[in-house]
This record gives C-alpha cells, structure tokens and sequence, in this order.
C-alpha cells in the first residue's frame, strides 16, 4: 500500500522552490544594507528548504544519510531554523525597543530551543533509548507550538503593522 499522496513531493518541491527565492531576497537585502535580521532569515530559509528538500528527495530511501536525516538531521535543521526565526523576528521588529515583553519571550525560547537540540544531540550521540529522543522531540515541537500561539495572541494585541505580517507566517507555520 502507498501511503505517500499523490502531489506532496510536487508540492513540496514548489515550496522549496519559495523558499528558494525568499533565501535569495533575503540575501540581496542583507548584501545591500548588512542589517543581521536578513541574514538570520536567509539562514531560516534556508534551514527550512533544505528540511523539506531532503524530506521529498529521501521519501522511502533506506540508505545510510536517509535514516541520519530522519532521526536527526530534520530535527536539528528545524530546530536551528527556528532559532534564527526568532532572531529575525527579533530585530525586524525591534522588540527590545518596541516590545520589551515579546523581546523576552523570544530571548527564552531561543535558549530553550538551544536547550532542546543539545539534549536530543547528546541522547542521540551517545546512543541512548530512542524514547529520550521522542520526548525530547516532543516537548520541543509542543514548546514551538506554545510559542505559537502566545506571539499570535501579543500580535493581536499590539496591533502592528508590520507584526500583522509575521502573525500572518506564524499562523502558516502553526497550520
């Protein structure tokens, strides 16, 4: 029985492809100005293309790199995108200015999102019960979840231009 949908590798190369161009705008801008919240998205874009590339070019490879890319390095690209998602969000909005609140939530979150790829690394370099690394990868993806909806809800209510358009991705991110 196949199990993979017909026109999710379609799709999810289209996606890479997005991200594809959103690592180049990125990069352009951040070539034109240096202002570091560009380059943290490039890095984001990155991080997340080559997540989803290598999830379709993979799909059903039993090889050596596919089974370490499944049980680790989809997990550590995730986890480093996001970390460099935060940072981007961090100074394209200047929280530490605009919205000192937000600003220390992301500061928590990057460092528990540090805190979480560590820990899977360690249980997962040092060959421990793959029950460690489900709960680890659990309570991160739930942590991510929680983060979520806590910046839509500061979105909302601050009521910001430009933060509209970052709850608009972080809702997408959240679906």
């Amino acid at each position: 029985i196949q199990t993979h949908w017909f026109g999710v590798d379609t799709f999810t190369y289209v996606l890479c492809g997005l991200l594809l161009m959103m690592l180049l705008f990125s990069l352009s801008n951040y070539a034109q100005n240096y202002k570091r919240e560009f380059l943290y998205y490039s890095i984001y874009a990155f991080c997340i293309g080559l997540l989803l590339f290598l999830k379709a070019l993979l799909y059903k490879n039993s090889g050596e790199f596919g089974f370490f890319y499944e049980s680790y390095l989809d997990y550590f690209l995730q986890m480093v995108g996001y970390v460099f998602y935060i940072g981007f969000t961090r100074y394209f909005l200047n929280t530490p200015g605009n919205y000192p609140t937000l600003n220390r939530m992301f500061i928590m979150a990057e460092v528990m999102l540090g805190f979480f790829l560590l820990l899977f690394s360690v249980f997962y370099f040092t060959g421990l019960p793959y029950k460690f690394l489900s709960v680890t990868e659990t309570a991160s993806k739930f942590f991510l979840i929680f983060l979520g909806f806590m910046y839509i809800i500061l979105g909302i209510v601050k009521r910001n231009k430009l933060m509209n358009y970052l709850l608009g991705g972080n809702v997408a991110n959240l679906v």
